[in-house]
């Protein structure tokens, strides 16, 4: 019989080794994540086809499917200009309390940043997009049936899981090869880059003082040579995160060619906001004095409206969030966001069921790939969008959505 670790025994046939330290709960943690696994590939079936048809239909129309590269928008925008966005710097005389108006004066142009070469979406037809919508559709349910798969696994006990944990090392739950494709498939370049160092780039970029507190394990010391190779694959391919804010770019030059009057947009949109983050926080305040730690509050919560603002895909998906659009392609373009929002936050609610099940299995301990529960908590957590959802507008967006009847003046889309 061959050797399948000291005192294992394994023959051709048979279903798991025997003998020697093996457990009976570790049938139990393997099966599991070989189911966790076959699900993975469905996911990655479904939402690899939708990214090869659009990346196909747009090079035909337009050329390269332009690379959304989020790290490079460093909230460095200059303040917006008052010619430009009259009534964004109108709020500055109208909010005049507290320091608001300091905030107002310096946030950023709405829609400063955005993609370079934007393309109209003429290239998109209602046929494809349902069929696109119906495939991530499918791929979310595909990872919603993994989740009740912890619960299956916290039948394990701490004791029972370190009967075998030890064999685990230097594997990581995070280290599957598909998972780390999903991220990138939806758009998480930037994260999954940054878990490719090496452990010894890492610790290079710890003595420069570049690196955080959390420990991060290196994946690309986990991985294979295969599993590297498919990780650099992924890099070079469009993402979901590619896809979607090309179609939002799309919309904005396609609703508004005109530049004057796309500000003139933005700008209503972006007074809207400020207004209503003023009017809220008096309402907060219930007729009591407020207090500097509440002027603080305000203004950190314009300056982030700023942030949010400067990025035009964010507020084209809060307008298609708060009108029903009138032409057949649009209204098909609103319900793929919608299915792109869903993948997404799948994927979220996947990581948040992970981290409880590891918690409660080791506790603080460093996890077998060299992470552990800090790692965790700072992927769901404490980390810039880019880095945390596939697809950060669309989440940012459901903060500015206001209701569609008080913003007079806006073309429907």
């Amino acid at each position: 019989p061959a050797q399948a670790g000291p005192g294992v025994a394994w023959s051709p046939g048979d279903p798991w080794p025997r003998g020697g330290p093996w457990s009976h709960d570790e049938v139990l943690f393997i099966r599991v994540h070989q189911g966790f696994e076959v699900w993975f590939a469905q996911f990655l079936h479904e939402l690899d086809s939708v990214l090869t048809e659009s990346d196909e239909g747009f090079h035909a129309a337009h050329g390269d499917l332009p690379r959304v590269e989020l790290a490079e928008r460093r909230g460095d925008a200059r303040p917006h200009r008052a010619e430009l966005f009259p009534k964004l710097h109108e709020a500055i005389s109208h909010h005049a309390d507290g320091g608001v108006a300091d905030a107002i004066r310096f946030m950023p142009a709405p829609g400063h940043y955005a993609i370079n070469a934007p393309a109209p979406t003429s290239w998109l037809n209602a046929e494809s997009l349902e069929r696109w919508t119906f495939r991530l559709r499918r791929a979310a349910a595909a990872m919603q049936v993994t989740l009740p798969f912890f619960d299956v696994l916290a039948t394990l006990t701490p004791a029972q899981f370190l009967e075998f944990r030890g064999r685990l090392v230097p594997a990581s739950g995070f280290g599957s090869v598909q998972f780390r494709e999903m991220e990138l498939s939806l758009g998480m370049r930037e994260a999954v880059n940054e878990k490719m160092a090496t452990a010894a780039e890492q610790r290079a970029q710890a003595g420069a003082g570049g690196a955080g507190d959390a420990i991060r394990p290196s994946v690309h010391d986990q991985l294979t040579d295969w599993g590297r190779s498919r990780i650099q694959q992924r890099l070079k391919r469009p993402t979901l995160r590619d896809l979607v804010y090309a179609l939002l770019n799309g919309i904005a030059i396609e609703l508004w060619p005109d530049e004057a009057e796309r500000n003139g947009v933005f700008d209503r949109f972006a007074r809207r906001n400020v207004d209503a983050a003023v009017g809220d926080w008096h309402k907060a305040l219930q007729q009591r004095a407020p207090t500097h730690s509440d002027h603080f509050l305000l203004q950190e919560q314009i300056r982030e409206l700023g942030v949010l603002m400067s990025h035009r895909e964010t507020i084209v998906a809060a307008l298609l969030e708060m009108h029903t659009p009138g032409e057949p392609v649009l209204k098909q373009v609103k319900l793929f966001i919608d299915a792109c929002l869903g993948l997404d936050d799948m994927l979220l609610r996947w990581r948040h069921r992970h981290l409880p099940f590891v918690e409660a299995m080791i506790g603080v301990r460093p996890g077998t790939g060299g992470g552990g529960l800090k790692y965790l908590r700072s992927t769901v957590a404490e980390r810039r969008d880019h880095l945390a959802y596939g697809l950060p507008c669309l989440w940012q967006a459901r903060s500015l959505v206001q209701n569609p009847r008080s913003m007079e003046g806006e073309r429907r889309t």
